[in-house]
């Protein structure tokens, strides 16, 4: 017998008190959740919510009476095995976008959680064996990088117990900088991969400690799973066996998302499978205009200019980019808005300009494939107002800010 009498008998006998003491009264509310509102650095703030987090999981649950506080008391003593922690990797609230400093962030709160819990990585199986699933945010504080508004990130991580979905400790945390570059799958996409797994994810931070999260995201964790294993691996510049994970997701009822099909594209695109590269294109096209109704292109143009920048085989890219685009909308019923954006540098006057002649850019070569292009679309700048990152920092970290937006109208309001 794997164990003794003398050890299950007890534990059995608990658990049956606990379900029927707790069939009989309701659950108290839930403790508060941790907030800080001091800055603090990456380490001291992660750290610190660690421990809090740690604190909350460790305390036990607020009973309706004595007895059954006892007897759940005396069931988490005998309870010490390692508790399986999987990760569902934390993003950029707004982008959807998974970091780079994950890895350190995790690797401090593992740190302060200690060894009874044993943090993993997502996949299509770890879920179906976790105690709980963490999942988190990083969140740009208004007016982050620039002089009228204090820095810093606010960070909110919560710890959802398996397999209820219901939130056992949430916190958040005020850091005052982090590096905010993004893993590879998402500097290197051409579409702006905002799609439902960014959403599901992002819904968690309006849910309150003590409630459930929705079968919805539950219930699309072993797909992100394989999602996610194929954004590791792309990361990594395995792009064999990230292409692999990537059409294992697709080939799944709920897996034939946006991210997927750009995971799908690069790879493919890496090792020269130009079929491959075609049809997941195609794909994300039709997604991001039936999801969302709108495509954001990632184009990198001229300090100060209307051009792209002067790198023959980014231009040649876009030119491909933008030609799928032109014969995707000569088929259709639909018209565009062609909306050119800028970062957060700069005069606002002269922004909206700039980002207007880089919608006309794009326009202009789109009219070369499909001159009825001029036609059935509108062109505008919209300068600085709608960035998605807003650091103005003029690099990679908000290259999605310096992005050119197709949204999808009907013909009647090109007027």
């Amino acid at each position: 017998m794997l164990f003794s009498q003398s050890k299950l008998l007890p534990s059995l006998l608990a658990a049956l008190l606990v379900t029927a003491l707790a069939a009989c009264a309701p659950l108290p509310p839930p403790a508060q959740e941790f907030r800080s509102n001091q800055q603090l650095s990456l380490e001291e703030a992660v750290s610190l919510l660690g421990q809090k987090l740690k604190a909350q999981l460790e305390t036990p649950r607020p009973a309706a009476d004595p007895l059954t506080q006892m007897v759940m008391q005396a069931t988490a003593k005998q309870d010490s095995s390692p508790q399986m922690v999987v990760l569902d990797p934390f993003i950029a609230y707004k982008s959807g976008q998974q970091l780079k400093i994950n890895t350190k962030i995790v690797s401090i709160l593992a740190r302060e959680l200690g060894s009874r819990y044993d943090i993993v990585d997502l996949d299509q199986y770890t879920q179906s064996r976790a105690n709980y699933i963490l999942a988190g945010a990083i969140s740009q504080r208004p007016g982050s990088g620039r002089k009228t508004a204090p820095p810093g990130y606010d960070l909110v991580v919560n710890i959802i117990e398996w397999p209820s979905g219901t939130i056992r400790a949430k916190g958040l945390v005020w850091v005052r900088d982090m590096p905010f570059e993004p893993l590879a799958i998402y500097e290197d996409s051409p579409i702006y991969l905002q799609d439902k797994s960014a959403r599901m994810a992002a819904h968690l931070f309006s849910v309150s400690l003590g409630n459930p999260v929705g079968q919805e995201y539950l219930q699309f964790l072993p797909v992100k799973g394989m999602l996610q294993q194929g954004i590791y691996l792309y990361d990594q510049g395995r792009y064999e066996d990230a292409a692999k994970h990537f059409k294992q997701a697709i080939a799944t009822p709920s897996g034939n998302t946006l991210t997927a099909n750009a995971g799908l594209y690069l790879a493919s695109q890496k090792l020269g499978k130009e079929k491959d590269t075609d049809l997941a294109f195609a794909n994300m096209l039709t997604i991001a205009i039936e999801e969302n109704r709108k495509l954001d292109i990632r184009l990198l143009f001229g300090v100060n200019s209307p051009a792209f920048i002067p790198n023959a085989e980014l231009v040649q890219r876009y030119a491909w980019w933008l030609k799928q685009i032109a014969t995707h909308m000569e088929k259709s019923a639909y018209c565009l808005e062609i909306s050119g954006h800028c970062s957060h540098t700069g005069d606002e006057t002269y922004n909206a300009r700039l980002s207007l002649a880089r919608a006309r850019t794009v326009q202009g070569v789109m009219s070369v494939t499909y001159p009825g292009i001029r036609k059935k679309s509108k062109v505008t700048g919209k300068g600085f107002h709608e960035n998605i990152v807003g650091t103005g920092t003029d690099d990679a970290s908000d290259a999605l800010d310096r992005r050119v937006e197709f949204k999808i109208l009907a013909c009647r309001e090109l007027q």
